[in-house]
C-alpha cells in the first residue's frame, strides 16, 4: 500500500508544498500528521446577529484541516492545509506555512534561531501579553484544535550570561498586513530571564517601528508541586490599529470602508494572571484572568452595539443596509473585542479518555462560552479526539453577535 506521502504526490497542485515536506522528513524522521474536521452552526436570527443569509454568512460551515509538522535536518517545521465550505458555496482552499525554523549553536552559552517560528515567553489561554512573535489565541478555538497558530519571521540569539541567567535578543520583520495581533510589524525585544528555586522571572524590553515602544515582565512561582501561580504583564507607549469610523460620528451609511487607521501616543497595558492546580487524586483545575488594554471601552462597546442597530433597522436599500453590517462585524477580532475575560477548566482522564471541560467568561458584558474536548489513544504516535464549543446567545452581550453558535469537532493525530 503507497504511503500517504505517495498519494500526495499524485495529487493536485494544492498539496504539493505538504508533499515536498512530508518527502524531505522521510529521509530523517517521520511527520506527525493531525485532521481536523468540524461542523459550525451559525447563528441568523436577526434578534441577536445582525448578518443574514444572503449577505454572507451560510447556516453552516465545514472546515477540513490537515497540518504536517517534523523535523529534518535540524530544521522544524509545521504547514497546514485548510479547505472550508459555507452552505452551497463553493468551497475555499488554502495552504499555509505555519512555521519553519532552524537553530544553530554557536558555543557553549549561545545560539542562533533563523526562521518562522512560535515564540511563547509566556503561557496563557485567554490572551499572551508576552506573545509578541506569534498569532493571539482565538476565543472560538482557545486550545487551537484547528491549527490556527502561527509564528512570525524571526532571529533569535540567546546566550547564558550568567548561572541562573539568560538574555535574548530578537527581531522581527513581518510583510504581511496590519492586523488586530501582531501582523504587519517590525520589531526588537530584549529579555533578560532567570531562575531562582521555584521562582521564573523575566525582564524586557521592546521597540515597534514606526508604532511605539513598551517594557514588559513575566512571573512564575511554584509553591508546591501540585501548585503553579503565572502573571505576564506588557505596557506599551504608542498604538497602531484599525477603527471603524462610526464609533465616533453620527449614525449614517458607508459607502467604503470606513476603517481608518488611528494612532495614539498614550500607555496602554495587557496582563494575565493564572492558576494552575493538579491535585493527585482529582481534575486539574486552571483559572485565568486577563486584560487587553487595546480592547473596547464600555462607551465604544455601547456605541458599536448602536450603529450596528441602526444600520440593520434604518430605511435604505437593503444592499446598503448588508454591506455596512458586514463592515461593522469586521470589528469583532478572532481575539474578542472587549478588554475584560475570564476563564475556568478542569481536566482529566476516565476509561482511557482524557477530558477537559472549559468555561470562559466576557467580564464587561456578561458573555459565556463552554468548551468539552476528549481524546484518547489509539496506538503509539496515534489518537482520536472529539470537541464541542457553545457560545451563549445572551442579547446584547459580544458572543451574541459572534458568526457563530456551535462548533462540533473531530480530530485524528498520527505519525506516518
Amino acid at each position: 500500500m503507497p504511503s500517504v506521502c505517495t498519494r500526495w504526490k499524485s495529487g493536485n497542485k494544492v498539496w504539493l508544498l505538504l508533499a515536498g515536506l512530508c518527502g524531505a522528513a522521510q529521509a530523517q524522521d517521520w511527520p506527525t500528521l493531525t485532521l481536523y474536521f468540524s461542523q459550525q452552526e451559525n447563528a441568523l436570527s436577526q434578534a441577536y446577529f445582525p448578518i443574514t443569509r444572503a449577505n454572507g454568512f451560510a447556516a453552516q460551515q465545514q472546515t477540513l484541516a490537515l497540518t504536517l509538522d517534523g523535523e529534518h535536518a535540524g530544521f522544524t517545521w509545521r504547514v497546514r492545509a485548510l479547505a472550508a465550505r459555507a452552505g452551497g458555496n463553493p468551497a475555499q482552499q488554502e495552504v499555509r506555512l505555519k512555521e519553519l525554523n532552524k537553530v544553530w549553536r554557536l558555543n557553549q552559552d549561545c545560539k542562533l534561531s533563523l526562521g518562522k517560528r512560535i515564540l511563547a515567553w509566556d503561557v496563557g489561554f485567554l490572551l499572551q501579553p508576552l506573545g509578541f512573535f506569534q498569532t493571539q489565541p482565538n476565543l472560538s478555538d482557545l486550545q487551537d484544535l484547528a491549527g490556527n497558530s502561527e509564528g512570525l519571521p524571526l532571529a533569535l540569539l540567546s546566550c547564558r550570561v550568567a548561572q541562573g541567567l539568560a538574555l535574548d535578543l530578537a527581531h522581527s520583520r513581518d510583510s504581511a498586513p496590519l492586523d488586530y495581533g501582531n501582523r504587519g510589524l517590525r520589531q526588537t525585544v530584549l529579555r533578560l530571564s532567570g531562575q531562582q528555586g521555584q521562582l521564573s522571572y523575566a525582564l524586557l524590553a521592546r521597540q515597534v517601528r514606526e508604532v511605539g515602544h513598551g517594557v514588559g515582565a513575566s512571573l512564575s512561582y511554584t509553591p508546591l508541586e501540585s501548585l503553579e501561580a503565572h502573571a505576564s504583564l506588557y505596557w506599551q507607549r504608542g498604538q497602531r490599529s484599525w477603527r471603524h469610523a462610526g464609533l465616533q460620528t453620527a449614525d449614517q451609511f458607508w459607502f467604503s470602508n470606513p476603517y481608518q487607521e488611528q494612532r495614539s501616543e498614550s500607555w496602554r497595558g495587557q496582563s494575565l494572571l493564572g492558576l494552575n492546580w493538579t491535585p493527585r487524586d482529582w481534575p486539574a483545575l486552571t483559572l485565568e484572568w486577563s486584560h487587553n488594554g487595546n480592547g473596547m471601552q464600555r462607551d465604544e462597546w455601547r456605541r458599536w452595539r448602536q450603529m450596528v442597530d441602526w444600520h440593520r433597522s434604518a430605511p435604505g436599500p437593503q444592499a446598503l443596509r448588508e454591506v455596512n453590517l458586514l463592515w461593522d462585524a469586521q470589528s469583532l477580532p478572532p481575539q474578542g473585542m472587549l478588554r475584560d475575560y475570564a476563564y475556568l477548566q478542569w481536566q482529566g482522564a476516565h476509561a482511557g479518555w482524557d477530558w477537559s471541560l472549559g468555561q470562559s467568561f466576557g467580564l464587561q458584558d456578561g458573555s459565556r462560552a463552554a468548551f468539552l474536548n476528549l481524546r484518547r489513544g489509539l496506538w503509539r504516535g496515534a489518537s482520536i479526539g472529539f470537541s464541542i464549543s457553545h457560545f451563549a446567545r445572551k442579547g446584547g452581550t459580544e458572543y451574541a453577535y459572534l458568526p457563530y453558535t456551535t462548533s462540533l469537532g473531530l480530530r485524528f493525530a498520527g505519525i506516518f
